[in-house]
């Protein structure tokens, strides 16, 4: 039954903006259930602060930033955001994260722990390739290949997004896509129970948005109870706790991507180095541009640009963001080359940036390059010190302008829908543009060596 409810109150200033703050408290044996609720004043004014929970050890058992205000953790279930499972004797604390203090807070946090039986939790993960994958081969053929349709960047009640796990997956196949990746803000919890949401033929992937004072990153390819520490722990230098954490996304083979680099809310935009551990770059974030000065994703397209022409490869990548239904799942569509409707296959296509992004899924690139009757596509290498047949043909595009651009900036465009042309350049990319200039399509390079 419940007991009596812990309270602990306290102040924060500016002195702790962009800091943690832990509430500890004491969880006895026979406890099953912990809810915790916690308000703090200033809320009209700007103030913001994160809920989170860590367990004995400062295990970490959820997190749900700014979007819940009362959150349950039990043996057997838990509120979205946060882990089920036995509840360990010992101290606890509630995590605040104090990210925006436009004047004092006082805060008041409200435990109440219940030792009511209770089963135990079962986690059920998504599996790591779908059901029924749509890729077939005959037995000792070579793998066949196709373009699969997804979204690497998706949120729902797990985090901070508005939609359940069904409706997502719904969205996503009123769509056409063949995968989406999960990627809650600093929780794993969704990453346990979509297994049971997940239909015949449809992959979601497993991911966490590691989300961070200093920039967002997805952490993708996960196992299922994995966790990536979003802390930074020491500000001096910030990019070593960046590495140590993409280190252990690499032991599982998972993908790290940095996302919306020049976004415009508030710690959203990246910080760290553009460091070589991270894999991709989220260059298309959510609409092309969510007002009209909006120029957060022209600047990370030119930020990718400047640094393919350094010689820093970095797979182009994009992601919708999706958080509500005023915005479309796949806006923008990341296409990845594979040979199989699994999570591994799709990692492996990002590695090889055999990657492209449009706006909508109905728009399709065909790019490649050929010389001496060699032959490579999208992200791929073809050595040759002589010129190449580059062409390209798009399918499905409104009325537009087609781009090749190589390290010396735009090297051919046309309004025709296809066009193949005698080039020299160390790489050459596509890019699809409208009237206006906005982007509606985007590959990665192919390179000549």
């Amino acid at each position: 039954m419940p007991r009596s409810p812990i309270i602990r109150c306290g102040i924060v200033t500016r002195d702790d903006q962009l800091n943690q703050k832990l509430v500890p408290f004491d969880v006895p044996p026979g406890t099953t259930s912990i809810y915790v609720k916690y308000s703090y004043t200033g809320r009209e004014g700007g103030n913001a602060i994160d809920l989170g929970l860590l367990g004995i050890d400062k295990e970490f058992r959820g997190y749900s930033g700014g979007s819940k205000f009362e959150v349950t953790v039990a043996n057997d279930q838990a509120s979205p955001g946060y882990i089920p499972g036995l509840l360990g004797v010992g101290e606890w604390y509630v995590l605040l994260g104090v990210y925006n203090i436009t004047s004092p807070a006082s805060y008041q946090v409200e435990i109440t722990l219940d030792d009511s039986s209770r089963p135990c939790f079962k986690a059920n993960p998504a599996p790591a390739r779908a059901s029924s994958s749509q890729i077939k081969r005959p037995p000792g053929q070579p793998p066949t290949f196709r373009w699969l349709k997804g979204d690497f960047h998706t949120h729902t009640l797990y985090s901070d997004g508005k939609f359940t796990l069904d409706e997502l997956v719904s969205k996503a196949l009123n769509r056409g896509l063949d995968f989406i990746f999960s990627t809650e803000h600093n929780t794993f919890s969704a990453n346990l129970v979509w297994g049971s949401h997940v239909p015949a033929g449809f992959l979601v992937g497993r991911g966490i948005e590691v989300t961070t004072f200093a920039g967002h990153w997805n952490a993708i390819g996960l196992m299922p109870h994995q966790f990536i520490d979003p802390r930074i722990y020491d500000m001096r230098d910030k990019d070593a706790s960046l590495v140590a954490a993409v280190e252990e996304v690499h032991k599982s083979d998972g993908f790290a991507i940095l996302n919306h680099p020049f976004a415009e809310c508030k710690c959203c935009e990246w910080t760290f180095s553009f460091h070589d551990h991270i894999d991709a770059i989220e260059v298309w974030n959510g609409p092309w541009k969510r007002h009209p000065k909006d120029e957060s994703n022209i600047k990370a397209v030119e930020k990718w640009d400047k640094l393919l022409r350094e010689g820093k490869i970095f797979t182009a990548s994009a992601g919708s963001d999706i958080h509500e239904p005023r915005f479309e799942i796949a806006e923008p569509l990341t296409r990845v080359l594979s040979d199989d409707v699994s999570v591994s296959a799709i990692i492996r296509g990002l590695r090889a940036r055999h990657v492209y992004i449009t706006q909508h899924p109905s728009y399709e690139i065909e790019f490649y390059l050929c010389h001496n009757g060699e032959r490579a596509g999208i992200g791929d290498w073809l050595k040759t010190t002589e010129d190449v047949i580059a062409s390209v043909t798009v399918k499905g595009f409104p009325e537009c302008e087609v781009r090749l651009i190589t390290e010396n900036g735009i090297a051919e465009k046309t309004s025709r829908t296809s066009l193949s042309v005698k080039m020299k350049a160390n790489y050459i990319r596509v890019e699809v543009r409208n009237a206006q200039d906005d982007m509606l399509g985007l590959t990665n390079p192919i390179w000549i060596l």
